[in-house]
């Protein structure tokens, strides 16, 4: 249900990511698109309207029957009216003498169709555009406007070059379905590699989230026993204490026993400590300190080493150089770092009991013993 929810909120993030950039980006793109394509119209209707004014200044100039250039220009631009930028012949007073639309033959032109007037003398795309979106929100555009006069020479005869703007409102029509495609194809690639991204990464983690979960769980899992065994081992020691103490009471014959007491010092004066009442034994500044379970703390001259090799080794464990433990003395143990031990004492410990990784696996093996 979390993934779902994750998924499902990448992908509306990237939907009305898109939708926003769609809506800023496409009129921008659009416009850009139709000023290229005006540009180069303009100038392709500038060099079109030039070269068929030097054809028909030619006639006029050899013959002088502006009649068969009326005709040869007819011919033409004939069945032109469908292309975005078509050319029609006027005379000085406005009127049509040739015309891809025949039934507009001897009318004359309306002034609102010539923009070269209405812009200045220099049309570029950038101002055609601004000039048909600005008079297309104000009022009905002409089926054609004039964007380009070329005089014939040696005659009272004009080129026009016309824009036909429905043919340009379709394209623009056509750029922005264009551009509304493409950002619709890149939304949904982008949505489905960020999905499929997001999905492999997301196993990647998860595969090393359950790895190092399964890693806790074993470690979890080997202090329970280790714990266990302390458990175990206290009992048996106790189990064992309990036995001792009855055979020593019915046999006659003495028997060879471990070191019962450790002579330590209180300020100046010397007490003995029971073995059976110690807790753990540390060194700390060159100094020996016995700390019994009642928290009771004394010296001693000895060394940690001498000390040591007169208690039981079924009792006390030398958890590293500076620290001995009773087994009787541990209430729990938790691990530390990667590999090493760390024990809990009651009476808590004045320093950190640490079993280092090298002695660790001694320390599990002697509490199955």
């Amino acid at each position: 249900m979390k993934k779902f929810r994750f998924y499902l909120y990448i992908t509306v993030s990237v939907i009305l990511f898109f939708i926003v950039i769609t809506f800023i980006a496409t009129p921008i793109v659009v416009k850009n698109q139709t000023i290229d394509f005006l540009d180069n119209q303009i100038r392709s209707a500038q060099q079109d309207t030039k070269e068929l004014g030097m054809l028909g200044g030619e006639f006029m100039s050899n013959d002088g029957n502006k009649e068969k250039v009326i005709t040869g220009i007819q011919k033409g631009i004939v069945n032109s009216y469908d292309q975005t930028v078509f050319n029609s012949l006027i005379d000085w007073s406005g009127k049509i003498l040739a015309h891809p639309d025949a039934t507009l033959i001897g009318t004359r032109i309306n002034e609102d169709e010539s923009l070269t007037s209405t812009i200045d003398n220099v049309i570029t795309g950038s101002k055609l555009y601004k000039y048909i979106h600005a008079t297309k929100e104000n009022t009905a555009l002409s089926s054609s406007n004039i964007i380009h006069l070329e005089l014939i020479p040696e005659s009272d005869m004009i080129i026009a070059a016309h824009l036909n703007v429905s043919d340009l409102e379709a394209s623009m029509t056509a750029y922005k379905s264009q551009t509304y495609t493409i950002f619709f194809i890149t939304g949904l690639l982008s949505l489905l590699s960020l999905l499929m991204t997001t999905r492999v990464l997301s196993s990647y983690y998860e595969a090393q989230i359950a790895i190092k979960s399964t890693k806790i769980e074993d470690s979890v899992l080997n202090l329970n026993k280790l714990n266990m065994s302390l458990e175990k081992y206290q009992k048996n020691l106790l189990e064992l204490k309990n036995e001792t103490n009855t055979v020593s009471v019915t046999e006659e014959k003495p028997t060879e026993v471990s070191k019962q007491r450790l002579l330590t010092y209180v300020r100046n004066e010397l007490v003995p400590v029971n073995i059976e009442d110690i807790a753990y034994i540390y060194v700390e500044h060159k100094i020996t300190y016995l700390v019994c379970k009642d928290g009771r703390r004394s010296t001693s001259n000895e060394s940690l080493d001498q000390i040591y090799a007169s208690l039981d080794s079924k009792v006390f464990f030398r958890a590293n150089r500076q620290i001995i433990v009773s087994i009787e003395a541990i209430s729990k143990i938790t691990k530390f770092g990667n590999n090493a031990l760390k024990i809990q004492t009651n009476p808590v410990s004045e320093v950190d009991i640490v079993i280092g990784k090298n002695k660790a696996a001694l320390f599990r093996q002697w509490l199955d013993l």
